[in-house]
């Protein structure tokens, strides 16, 4: 599934935006979304380095960057599909959140537009309007991305494990455990046994160690 284009007639048909606004919001919009992804893959890609770190750490071996060189690249070509389809996956299920909050930006800016022009707003104020939007959503696409990260740091430290033999591992609390989290805590779990990946959640700073 891909993120449909941007089409004014596919949101409000009441919307009268005039066509040089259109256009305007049509180059900010796909500048904004390619900023994003290029964000999450570079991301993904210290997150992926890092939790080969840490798993080569926790199993005692010396971390060589050229060891695991091909095992990025192979990742990286994977999920920037995943990312350019507007999906991510989280404990094993697709989640497209990344497209459906495309799809809400989209109707958001056109709504602020469309609404500016029919309560006669100045071009200042619509412009403010829009520039408050899009700090709010830079908030909040920062904040994805870092949880993105997480999870794409904790499935590089499993596959690292897997790579060297590990067939259990022990569930290592963090720091403020969730309730669920601390169920798991001092577990020792096959890889069939493991209730969740790591991170359990956003925001999880649990982490697994071989046993």
């Amino acid at each position: 599934m891909t993120i449909p284009e941007l089409n004014p007639s596919d949101y409000d048909p009441d919307n009268q935006i005039p066509e040089e606004l259109t256009t305007i919001i049509v180059a900010a919009i796909t500048a904004f979304e390619s900023s994003r992804t290029e964000t999450l893959v570079a991301g993904a890609s210290k997150g992926y380095l890092t939790g080969n770190k840490t798993a080569y750490k926790l199993l005692g071996e010396k971390f060589i960057a050229e060891d695991v060189k091909d095992d990025v690249y192979a990742f990286l070509r994977v999920y920037k599909k995943q990312i350019d389809a507007g999906y991510t996956v989280i404990q094993g299920e697709k989640v497209y959140w990344l497209r459906d909050r495309t799809l809400t930006e989209r109707q958001a800016l056109f709504d602020i537009i469309a609404k500016g022009i029919t309560e006669g707003k100045s071009p200042n104020v619509v412009t403010s309007e829009l520039k408050d939007y899009f700090n709010t959503s830079k908030s909040y696409a920062e904040m994805l991305a870092r949880t993105e990260t997480a999870y794409v740091q904790g499935n590089a430290t499993e596959e690292r494990y897997k790579k060297f033999g590990v067939e259990k591992v022990k569930w290592l609390l963090g720091k403020n455990p969730c309730p669920e989290c601390q169920g798991y805590g001092g577990n020792i779990y096959t890889w069939d046994e493991l209730p969740k990946s790591i991170p359990a959640h956003p925001g999880c700073t649990c982490a697994l160690s071989p046993y």
